[in-house]
């Protein structure tokens, strides 16, 4: 398959409380017609152990630097409430910063 559009979508900081997460995401269009959102993460911190997600060694050992996942309604609505405004977001008991990061876990099981 060959790339035939790269449409931009994001790039910002994920303030979490012990890091900083530095996130870009691309929609990949193939010639097949297929999309395919390209999330690349760089997480910035002090120590490891400040990794929101350092417990989970899948991800950190096999999603640290980012997914390729299928667009689709599932994960185009992952991808708005990943780059939403906390303010903005409708989490309930959650707090959006933990709802952020089980959007990224759930994208890594997602991956395509």
């Amino acid at each position: 398959m060959t790339i035939i559009e790269t449409t931009f979508i994001y790039s910002g900081i994920l303030e979490f409380i012990n890091c900083n997460l530095s996130l870009e995401i691309n929609l990949k269009t193939y010639d097949t017609q297929k999309q395919y959102y390209y999330i690349d993460y760089k997480w910035i911190y002090n120590h490891i152990m400040d990794h929101p997600l350092y417990d989970d060694k899948d991800f950190i050992n096999g999603h640290n630097d980012g997914d390729i996942v299928y667009k689709n309604e599932l994960t185009s609505k992952m991808i708005e409430y990943l780059i939403m405004d906390h303010t903005s977001m409708d989490v309930g008991n959650s707090s959006p910063l933990i709802y952020k990061v089980q959007i990224i876990k759930s994208l890594s099981l997602l991956w395509d």
